[in-house]
């Protein structure tokens, strides 16, 4: 008898399992979990799975792909296992908003920095182009 009381905790420990790996054993990990779910398609294996692919850094879009069946048909999956399922589906979409918004707003500094960069540019140009370093020049 597994020490688990279910086959959804015992997800739940392996998800905590693998946060704790280096990367390349993480990367090993992974690819056993692949193999397994490749020969035994089972509600199980598929989030063991998916599991290693959804800790922090992980392929979240390949997580998301895989878990997009089982969620859109409910029918003939572990009720626990699909509402874990529905869970990390939720859990990774909102990963996937914020690294969007994180990259839109990465993005948006840059261009800000660039145009600020570009004012500063013209600025100084104005400024050597005075002949007493002040705007505007001499007043009558």
């Amino acid at each position: 008898m597994s020490p688990f009381s279910s086959p959804a905790v015992s997800l739940l420990y392996y998800f905590d399992y693998l946060r704790t790996l280096p990367p390349a054993e993480l990367a090993r990990e992974t690819e056993h979990a692949r193999r397994l779910h490749a020969s035994e398609k089972s509600d199980f294996r598929l989030l063991q799975y998916v599991a290693t692919l959804a800790v922090p850094g992980g392929d979240t879009n390949r997580a998301l792909q895989l878990l997009e069946p089982m969620i859109r048909d409910g029918a003939g999956h572990a009720r626990e296992l699909r509402g874990l399922a529905v869970l990390l589906h939720t859990e990774l979409s909102e990963r996937r908003r914020l690294e969007a918004s994180v990259q839109n707003q990465t993005r948006r500094t840059e261009e800000l920095e660039s145009k600020l960069e570009a004012l500063k540019n013209i600025e100084m140009q104005m400024m050597q182009r005075e002949p007493s370093g002040k705007p505007g020049g001499k007043r009558r």
